[in-house]
């Protein structure tokens, strides 16, 4: 299943304020100079075919193959159908599996160990599949109508459609990848799936090991054996993009809703320096004894305070004049583009931070990323 980007310096013409729209101009193509700034907006839980099926020159399906069941037809092909982006327009949506069971089971690989992707009809609904089986549920693309400015900036500029993910499950290691481009945690294991309890990170409940842990993140060994019962989701061992950018005293911030802003739950699930120890918890303090044990984090690392909040502070920083040199810019559930936001706000939100760039100083010299941090069970 393919990963992929879509590179822009560009403008169009929808907005939005929040979660809802309003209409501007669009803005001219930049003339040519040197990137001084990027911007890294992540989406959510989209495989590029669901996104960009039928994309002149682009490789992507109007169908898939499937595994016999009643529901796959005699020739083992499944015909695409359209799907909103806001699925059923509640909070909740009509989610599919993508854990990395749910992966497994889709990709159906071969003795050679290669992909067959013949079994996106067994998987069921629900993040991890614990649900009703999802049958031909994931053999869906996106209503064009509402992925018409992802097409429009993919024909303006620059798509990429043989980018493919390096994990395979759900946003918790894909957040570590766009920051740290990894989650190995020893040479034999790496984190897979999500914790069980949120904040997905230092801030997690619970004690950090021993006895008393109630957390803990999926593991996946080097042989492909996962293990549930996985450390507290607090990592030390590997650097990320920050100490690279700190080591040359590159400007840089991570903007997202915060930890606790109740009532959207962005902020505890995909800020991914929460699980970087030394940024987010770099002294920890335990309450109560025994079994009513638990620890809290008191004290930040120098790091944190480039954790930006709420999102939305990168359109007042770019009028401002004050945009870093590397961004991240993390929507909340509304505008994510995520199946079970209820919510088509993503291609709204995506538009409006570039048309704020593409209005400001800033033009001319940035380069603007789109991405989605894994493919949510979709066919690809």
């Amino acid at each position: 299943m393919r990963g992929f980007f879509a590179f822009a310096a560009f403008a169009a013409a929808v907005l939005v304020a929040g979660c809802n729209s309003s209409v501007s101009p669009p803005v001219p193509p930049p003339t040519h100079s040197a990137i001084r700034h990027v911007v890294i907006l992540l989406e959510e839980n989209r495989s590029f075919n669901n996104i960009f099926a039928g994309f002149p020159g682009a490789e992507t399906a109007m169908s898939g193959m499937c595994k016999p069941a009643p529901w796959c037809p005699p020739n083992g092909r499944i015909a695409l159908k359209p799907v909103k982006l806001e699925s059923n327009g509640i909070l909740g949506g009509v989610d599919i599996d993508h854990s990395h069971r749910g992966f497994e089971i889709e990709c159906d690989p071969d003795a050679a160990n290669v992909c067959r992707n013949d079994g996106f009809d067994l998987i069921n609904h629900g993040q991890a599949g614990s649900l009703t089986p999802a049958k031909t549920y994931p053999y869906r693309y996106v209503d064009r109508s509402e992925t018409k400015p992802y097409w429009d900036f993919a024909k303006q500029y620059t798509l990429a459609d043989h980018m493919f993910y390096t994990e395979t499950a759900s946003s918790f290691t894909a957040h570590q990848q766009i920051i740290a481009g990894t989650t190995q945690i020893s040479p034999t294991e790496s984190f897979t799936d999500q914790p069980n309890n949120m904040p997905w990170g230092c801030d997690a409940p619970g004690a950090v090991s021993g006895k008393y842990q109630i957390t803990f993140t999926p593991v996946i060994n080097t042989k492909g054996v996962v293990n549930q019962q996985g450390p507290f989701p607090c990592e030390t061992t590997y650097g990320t993009m920050a100490d690279l950018l700190d080591a040359k005293d590159v400007s840089w911030k991570y903007y997202i809703w915060p930890m606790f802003g109740a009532p959207d739950l962005s902020g505890e699930a995909w800020n991914g320096f929460d699980v970087v120890e030394k940024v987010s918890c770099t002294t920890r303090t335990q309450f109560g004894v025994g079994s009513s044990a638990y620890w809290e984090c008191t004290k930040r690392g120098k790091d944190w305070s480039h954790i930006t909040h709420p999102e939305t502070k990168i359109l007042t920083d770019v009028k401002d004049g004050d945009l870093p040199a590397v961004s991240w810019a993390i929507p909340v559930l509304c505008a994510s583009d995520h199946p079970a936001s209820g919510s088509n706000q993503g291609p709204l939100w995506i538009t409006k931070v570039v048309n704020a760039i593409g209005e400001s100083k800033y033009w001319n010299s940035t380069a603007i990323i789109v991405l989605w941090d894994d493919w949510g069970g979709w066919y690809d």
